[in-house]
């Protein structure tokens, strides 16, 4: 089953057309055995480049959720400040409320 589907690649593909121009069935063998030696290679990098991507993605989520907490924390700071200025600048006390 195997062999007959890369003897299909073989006959279909760049590798079949050296063969008619007579460059030597060698040079076919060659880059044949080149081209499924290099898949897994392919697949490999592949898999690295998007391993790599994820974590990336992940850390500068990660930096920008921070980013958005720390601000969040700081307007509900400011917000809480202001509030009791305006309390205090109304004559209302906190613990009367």
């Amino acid at each position: 089953m195997v062999r007959g589907s890369l003897m299909n690649v073989y006959r279909l593909g760049y590798v079949g057309k050296l063969r008619r121009t007579g460059r030597g069935l060698l040079l076919d063998w060659l880059l044949l055995s080149l081209t499924i030696l290099a898949l897994p290679l392919f697949l490999v990098a592949g898999l690295l480049m998007v391993t790599f991507l994820l974590i990336l993605s992940g850390v500068v989520g990660f930096r920008v959720w921070s980013l958005v907490r720390r601000w969040r924390k700081e307007i509900d700071t400011r917000a809480r400040v202001i509030d009791v200025e305006y309390r205090v600048l109304d004559g209302r006390d906190r613990d009367n409320d």
